[in-house]
């Protein structure tokens, strides 16, 4: 079994962001994927299908009514070519 200690620590950050952000209730990963689906000109049952789920968990995870797991957030940002980071940042950050 190889150790990559990039993806240990890649995924320590998403769970500290994901904790950060759960007390503060800015659910930004959620905004950030309904952003860049709708400019990338996707439906919710193309990234649905992408992801191998169904349109309506889809749903859930852009409303925020689901939260997405570390495997789906970096399925999504590798699907859309960017960093993980950047689900996790607002608007005047990406300025």
């Amino acid at each position: 079994m190889k150790l990559d200690l990039f993806s240990f620590w890649a995924d320590d950050m998403l769970w500290v962001n994901r904790i950060y952000l759960g007390f503060r209730g800015d659910g930004l990963p959620d905004r950030k994927v309904r952003e860049l689906r709708i400019r990338a000109g996707k439906t919710q049952k193309e990234i649905a299908d992408y992801l191998n789920i169904s349109r309506s968990t889809y749903t859930l995870y852009e409303s925020a009514k689901r939260q997405m797991s570390n495997e789906t957030l970096c399925a999504l940002a590798e699907y859309y070519g960017v960093s993980t980071c950047l689900l996790y940042t607002s608007d005047a950050a990406d300025e």
